[in-house]
């Protein structure tokens, strides 16, 4: 699917704080460009290290793919616990 706007996509949707913050360093590491949405929401309630608003990692369609292939780890081990 190609996005012509070039417009941000969503890589990763947690309430994890752990999770997002290991998403960040891998991003920032291979210099991807990134933004976080709904991280003020974090603030509010958050639980045993979970927000109750999860927070949408956002990157350049351009690097949407690589990033993906980059975060693949962390949403295998995401996807896991929930099964």
């Amino acid at each position: 699917m190609t996005n012509p706007n070039n417009e941000p996509v969503d890589i990763l949707i947690s309430g994890d704080q752990t999770v997002l913050a290991i998403a960040q360093a891998y991003l920032a590491g291979e210099n991807i460009p990134f933004f976080l949405s709904e991280q003020a929401m974090q603030t509010i309630l958050p639980v045993d290290g979970f927000s109750l608003a999860p927070t949408r990692i956002r990157v350049p369609a351009e690097f949407a793919e690589l990033a993906k292939e980059i975060l693949a780890p962390l949403t295998q081990e995401s996807t896991e616990e929930i099964e």
